[in-house]
């Protein structure tokens, strides 16, 4: 059976889009969106000679269900489902966190000491009880694009 989706998602989904060309400008370089709701992750490099990249995309809406506003300083820990860095020691991986309450954009680069060292839990709202990191707030880079 397949997760459900949620309106978490398609915030998420319509965010891919628009939020492309900070994604690139970010990076210095072009990406193609991967195809498919269950693919590894948001987008691939598009010049493979410049190297390989995976790049994932977090989104926030501006108010959770609750209505209470979500922003960069209401959490001590991000969460990123840990199936996110799959391949990561051989494929470079940045992930973006992106909270629209305050049209702010994170990022942090993939380094496998530093990742190591995150806890993990299953969030006990987790339609499938998936495993997540739980990466500080503290160090994501905000992005200036």
């Amino acid at each position: 059976m397949l997760p459900p989706i949620t309106a978490a998602h398609l915030v998420g989904w319509n965010l891919e889009t628009e939020l492309l060309p900070r994604l690139e400008a970010s990076l210095g370089r072009a990406l193609l969106k991967n195809a498919g709701r269950f693919a590894a992750h948001d987008y691939r490099g598009a010049d493979e000679t410049r190297g390989a990249l995976d790049v994932e995309l977090k989104t926030r809406p501006a108010y959770d269900r609750r209505g209470n506003l979500q922003h960069p300083g209401r959490f001590d820990t991000w969460l990123v489902p840990s199936c996110k860095i799959k391949n990561a020691e051989t494929r470079p991986l940045t992930i973006f966190y992106y909270y629209k309450a305050d049209d702010s954009l994170w990022r942090l680069d993939y380094e496998e000491k530093l990742f190591a060292s995150f806890e993990r839990e299953c969030p006990s709202w987790h339609p499938t009880k998936q495993e997540h990191l739980l990466i500080p707030a503290t160090v994501w880079t905000k992005v200036e694009v």
